[in-house]
């Protein structure tokens, strides 16, 4: 059974001098209702101050400002949440008449959160995730059969994007994300 925290009324010893107290806080035993040390109620040393145990934090710890080092555990959080990402805000449509000419779908966006291309057509889309171009059948990174969707995920490419039909006809939409 987990350990309860009750004030130290003063009155008696103190019990265990092993545990570090302060502002009066006491672990007890709620089957035998006497004191016990954070070791003996299953975990280590624990140091608590201001009400709070140290190792934990407490509401008011301002976040850490490292992703190493001394700190606690909701200063660690507080840090992490200010690394989540951003959620898109804004989807730039395009569409492009597939061709047998390579064509930059995406010019390169650092600020791109993601992408989707849809082959709305009868032929096949090959697409080249590179600065440098051009796409062909032998030289791409994904090949979308008619009706087939590719979604870049963040953080996957921001770079340009080129696509070529194997035959001209049909037309591919594309989708980009944005903050």
């Amino acid at each position: 059974m987990p350990a309860y925290k009750l004030p130290y009324d003063g009155s008696g010893p103190m019990p265990d001098s092993g545990t570090t107290y302060a502002n009066g806080v006491v672990l007890i035993d709620p089957t035998t209702g006497n004191p016990v040390t954070p070791a003996s109620s299953g975990g280590g040393a624990v140091t608590v101050a201001d009400g709070a145990d140290v190792a934990q934090g407490a509401k008011s710890d301002a976040a850490a400002t490292t992703d190493t080092g001394t700190f606690s555990l909701i200063a660690l959080i507080k840090r992490l949440l200010t690394k989540t990402p951003a959620i898109p805000a804004t989807g730039t449509v395009a569409n492009f008449a597939l061709t047998t000419t390579s064509q930059i779908m995406l010019t390169a966006n650092a600020g791109r959160l993601g992408a989707v291309f849809v082959n709305d057509g009868a032929n096949i889309l090959y697409l080249l995730l590179t600065t440098t171009g051009p796409a062909a059948a032998n030289t791409c990174t994904v090949i979308l059969q008619a009706g087939a969707s590719f979604v870049l995920n963040r953080g996957d490419y921001t770079g340009n994007v080129h696509g070529i039909g194997n035959v001209a006809g049909g037309t591919v939409r594309v989708t980009e994300f944005t903050a």
